[in-house]
């Protein structure tokens, strides 16, 4: 306003205003007696009387309530009353919507005297102008120059990453923090120069020292030894001048995003788009046998991440059904893996935990006067934390009611609203619930089941849809058609075949001969009878790839530990993996 007030974009009446802004603590500040506080902010009512020009600007305006009124005497807020009543004073005031609320809307003789007016969050475009503006005013500060390109990266990934934040704020934050960094780098010299520079001073002491003994030969001496360090030092810093870029580019705003949202620089990037593109594969070898689940779960995350979804929603929403052990937590830790770069990106959230009313408190936090309202709620504060993650809510089933319906409102609109009022934003993160409901039609002996089911693999396909659809028709009965409209898919996970825990089984030997490798120095050496003894002993379709893992660690990964414990095994040893009289041995 003041800007429009100079350059006379203003009507006429107000060419001569002047803003004039007020410091209420300044203001507060050394009134030790009754009366003191009155006596001044009756003196600038009566200045601004006087002027007839002023208008006066009070920035956090909630602080007028109360300000000044120890001991009985009248408040700031009380003060201004009659003033603003009589139309006397001019006032402009800006506070928040909360503090608007619970000092100015208690007070209803102070609220009436004002018009509110909500400044709402500007549009991309406009926060783009309002940097243009600031721009200047940044470079001449740090010293550097800002590209055009680096303000719109601040703001496309403000408005996408810090959401905890409103623009242009977190914009004008990223492109202050990026430009001082690039201040502070370019002020660190090179270890070469740092030490000329060291040598500069010891000279200029010596120099001065000798001058003042009138030791005239020797300080000339020293005098040419500091010209050539001079020009040394000279030569050192263009090198580097030449070598250093003193412009703020897309890339010096992106790491810091990076460094204030823990997300690595890779997510921030056109590579993303590879890793999407490339996920199917990636995912392919960690998760055996599941190839049309991972498909569906890359063609979701590619439709969403390119914009063919509403932005408000989360990345992904998947309900995986299957029984024990086909891969359903492993899908999830290996998306958040491959996708964000760290296994420890995954929320897991057991749902039987939550499965009474209270326990809702748990994920959005304790309303006000309840204990454990100060820790937040568990969801929200872990995702707070490490927006770009994987929520994993195992057994969705056994979850109270209410859960289902703050799901919901997550599900639709991607932002939770915790009990201390904070808001949690879910657009950047995948949610994944798992569950078991009709998992007993899967193991059910008959024509829906694959024992009786020809070995053939149009005859298992078959079979395989037919029992897809009758897990989709228990879903239907077990969760209310709101919530799952809401879910982008909903995919079923196939029993395993021998086929395909023979593969798990390489993968898991595979796995442990790595680990052997890295930590003892030893080869594994496995032959293929090895593999068809496994899938004897650890073939389960009713727990899966669980049973397997066991059958190897028992056969294989115990006698490896006990062998190197008793150094039976030693450092570059070849251990081969047989199998003699239907067992497996290791020599």
């Amino acid at each position: 306003m003041a800007q429009k007030i100079i350059s006379r974009d203003v009507p006429e009446k107000f060419f001569n205003t002047r803003l004039v802004s007020l410091d209420i603590n300044a203001l507060v500040a050394g009134t030790r007696f009754r009366g003191d506080f009155e006596e001044r902010m009756l003196g600038i009512i009566e200045e601004i009387k006087e002027a007839g020009n002023i208008i006066l600007f009070i920035d956090e305006i909630h602080t007028i309530v109360g300000a000044g009124g120890a001991g009985g005497a009248l408040d700031a807020a009380n003060i201004l009353k009659p003033a603003l009543a009589r139309g006397e004073l001019r006032c402009i005031g800006a506070t928040t919507t909360d503090e608007y609320a619970e000092y100015i809307e208690d007070d209803a003789a102070l609220e009436r005297r004002f018009q509110p007016i909500f400044v709402n969050e500007p549009d991309t475009k406009t926060t783009i102008s309002i940097l243009n503006g600031l721009k200047g005013r940044y470079e001449s500060y740090h010293g550097v120059k800002i590209k055009k390109s680096a303000l719109n990266t601040a703001v496309k990934l403000a408005q996408r990453y810090i959401v905890d934040r409103h623009l242009p704020d977190s914009a004008i934050d990223i492109i202050d923090e990026a430009a001082s960094k690039k201040t502070v780098s370019f002020g660190q010299l090179n270890k070469g120069a740092t030490g000329v520079g060291r040598k500069l001073e010891q000279l200029s002491q010596e120099k001065e020292r000798l001058l003042k003994e009138e030791e005239w030969n020797r300080a000339m001496s020293v005098r040419d030894q500091e010209q050539k360090y001079k020009k040394k030092l000279k030569s050192l810093v263009g090198e580097q001048v030449k070598t250093y870029s003193t412009a703020v580019d897309e890339a010096d705003v992106t790491e810091i995003v990076s460094t204030m949202t823990g997300i690595p620089i890779e997510e921030l990037t056109a590579s993303e788009a590879q890793k999407l593109l490339e996920l199917e594969k990636q995912l392919a070898k960690k998760v055996i046998g599941q190839n049309h689940v991972l498909q569906q779960v890359a063609a979701v995350l590619r439709r969403n991440r390119v914009g063919l979804r509403d932005p408000n929603k989360p990345t992904g929403s998947f309900i995986f059904l299957g029984i024990s052990g086909v891969g359903k937590t492993l899908v999830a830790q290996s998306l958040a893996e491959i996708l964000f770069d760290d296994p420890e990106n995954l929320i897991r959230l057991d749902m039987s935990e939550f499965s009474e009313r209270h326990t809702v408190s748990r994920l959005v936090g304790a309303p006000p006067g309840y204990v454990g309202y100060e820790e937040g709620g568990e969801i929200a504060e872990k995702l707070r934390r490490k927006p770009y993650s994987v929520i994993l809510l195992d057994e969705i089933e056994k979850a109270h009611p209410e859960v289902f319906n703050i799901l919901l409102q997550v599900l639709d609109n991607g932002r939770l609203m915790d009990g201390k009022g904070r808001v949690t934003n879910f657009r950047n993160s995948i949610i994944i619930m798992t569950s078991n409901v009709g998992s007993h039609l899967i193991r059910k002996e008959g024509d829906i089941g694959f024992a009786k089911a020809s070995k053939e693999g149009r005859a298992r396909e078959a079979v395989f849809k037919d029992i897809s659809q009758k897990l989709t028709g228990e879903l239907h009965r077990s969760f209310k058609v709101e919530f799952l409209n809401r879910v982008d898919a909903t995919i079923v996970f196939r029993p395993l075949s021998k086929e395909t825990v023979r593969k798990i089984a390489k993968l898991l030997i595979k796995e442990a001969a790595n680990r052997l490798r890295e930590e003892h120095k030893m080869k594994l050496r496995v032959e293929l009878a090895v593999y068809d003894l496994l899938v004897e002993k650890g073939f389960s379709e009713e727990f899966g790839a669980r049973e397997m893992r066991r059958a190897v660690t028992q056969t294989i990964e115990d006698p490896l530990s006990e062998g190197i414990l008793a150094e039976k095994f030693k450092k570059g040893q070849t251990i081969h993996v047989k199998v003699k009289n239907k067992e497996i041995v290791l020599k």
